[in-house]
């Protein structure tokens, strides 16, 4: 039976090895994942980024266009007239513009900024419960090879390391040793005797 339970114990050790390298597998495919969509969160965040500032100076372009006109239609009246001061007022005005869109422009980075930080939190807690997740089987599946071994171990029959031999899924059946064979032979002739 010394043979039978140590390709049972190795059988046992072949399927959780195989267990853990498959959870391996998935705790490293997890991080990777986590990595692409924390920079997927910051590509994203940064095109925007991108996108308001284009708008922002394009907008800013025309209004300063605008202001060009008006300075060169201003220059052209007399200081006291009414339809200078009215161009100075719309000049004013449209300065005053562009520094509020400077300010919407800042406000639009923060709340950018702000939604990027709340998707980065999504990540991370999707991450925290898979990886949980996976450590909780990592622990379950230690805790049922360390339940195999003891039944292996505890196994005080040929057939019942028979049966757990093929669960494991063993196939060709490994030869009594010498010794075994020996031994096997000894109880045998020795319940023969007491029978007769």
């Amino acid at each position: 039976m010394k043979a039978l339970r140590q390709a049972c114990m190795m059988l046992a050790q072949k399927h959780y090895n195989s267990t853990l390298h498959a959870i391996n597998k998935e705790n490293y495919a997890l991080q990777a994942e986590r990595k692409t969509r924390s920079n997927r969160v910051d590509t994203d965040m940064w095109i925007e980024f991108d996108e308001v500032s284009a708008e922002a100076r394009l907008s800013r372009a025309e209004t300063q266009k605008e202001i060009d006109k008006i300075f060169a239609a201003k220059i052209a009246l007399d200081p006291d007239s009414p339809e200078r001061q009215v161009l100075e007022l719309k000049s004013r005005e449209l300065s005053h513009s562009i520094n509020l869109s400077k300010a919407e422009v800042c406000a639009r980075r923060v709340e950018i900024r702000r939604k990027a930080l709340t998707a980065h939190d999504k990540v991370d807690t999707w991450y925290n419960d898979t990886m949980a997740d996976i450590q909780r089987r990592k622990e379950a599946a230690g805790e049922a090879h360390r339940l195999t071994v003891s039944i292996i171990a505890g196994a005080s029959t040929r057939e019942q390391l028979v049966d757990i031999y093929h669960e494991l899924g063993g196939i060709d059946m490994p030869a009594d040793t010498e010794e075994e064979s020996t031994e096997s032979e000894t109880e045998t002739t020795t319940d023969n005797t007491e029978t007769l």
